[in-house]
């Protein structure tokens, strides 16, 4: 095999770019509008997976074999807060029907369906460079993890960002892989 030429790398589609997502919420509790979040959704992360390694000791000889898959279940998301604090409200809404910080209760049921249940899917869209969708990664049974403190500076102007980290159940990929 030759080194790679400029023809290689000119033949390749355009580079992919980290703006061209959208992290879309099915309705959130407490909540009859989940479309802000998509909206303000600054940053987050496709999930990654692994391969656990089992190792198999005989007769002073390792061997390496693939084991469980495993994903992360844990995604953080940043969101640009508006100043309605309407992302701060919608993620500490869902956090109480999780678990209310009163009551110590559930509102409802992890994995029963409709509007008593507290997780919800998540689809991350990803996007080529027309605006066409070019993967699907769906979140099964998201709720909210971790809406940790905002820091407030009366010396400075800047832009309030959330960091949110969302637990879920699993991945999907819309990817097929062929062998």
């Amino acid at each position: 095999m030759t080194r790679v030429k400029y023809d290689d790398v000119a033949g390749l589609p355009d580079a992919m770019n980290t703006m061209d997502f959208e992290f879309v919420f099915c309705a959130i509790p407490g909540s009859r509008d989940s479309n802000e979040l998509r909206i303000a959704c600054q940053t987050g992360t496709l999930p990654g997976r692994q391969n656990q390694a089992l190792l198999l000791q005989l007769h002073g000889h390792d061997m390496k074999f693939s084991g469980k898959a495993e994903q992360p279940k844990t995604i953080s998301i940043t969101f640009a807060e508006n100043v309605s604090m309407g992302i701060t409200k919608k993620l500490r809404i869902w956090m109480e029907q999780c678990r209310g910080s009163n009551s110590a209760t559930s509102t409802g049921y992890k994995r029963s369906s409709g509007s008593s249940s507290y997780a919800r899917d998540v689809v991350i869209y990803t996007y080529d460079t027309t605006g066409k969708k070019n993967m699907t990664c769906t979140l099964l049974n998201v709720f909210p993890e971790d809406v940790p403190d905002v820091n407030l500076d009366g010396t400075n102007s800047q832009l309030m960002l959330l960091n949110a980290t969302f637990s879920y159940d699993k991945c999907i990929y819309d990817i097929v892989t062929q062998r």
